[in-house]
């Protein structure tokens, strides 16, 4: 979706993948899964924030959970969105400073 609207957009199969990958190129903002293969997002979320605290970092549940999303705002993650994406929300978070 992002992709078709001219935003870049790198993809990562794993949180470890997405993680070894920070080669100091700057990112705009994260959208994360929240159940990856190797690592929860919520964990990413920590481990990528040590290095890059001022990048906007967005959750991705596959379910509306409210212990879940209550979890990510008391970490500090700024937005949680929940499948399916509304298009209007992906791209306000995306183009917003």
């Amino acid at each position: 979706m992002l992709d078709l609207c001219g935003v870049p957009v790198r993809l990562f199969a794993t949180g470890r993948e997405f993680l070894e990958a920070l080669d100091g190129e700057p990112i705009r903002c994260v959208i994360c899964e929240a159940e990856l293969p190797d690592l929860s997002g919520l964990h990413v979320y920590q481990l990528f924030k040590q290095r890059h605290p001022g990048t906007r970092f967005a959750l991705l549940l596959s379910r509306t959970d409210p212990a879940a999303t209550a979890v990510a705002q008391r970490l500090g993650i700024e937005t949680v969105f929940h499948k399916p994406l509304v298009h209007r929300r992906l791209t306000r978070f995306v183009n917003a400073d």
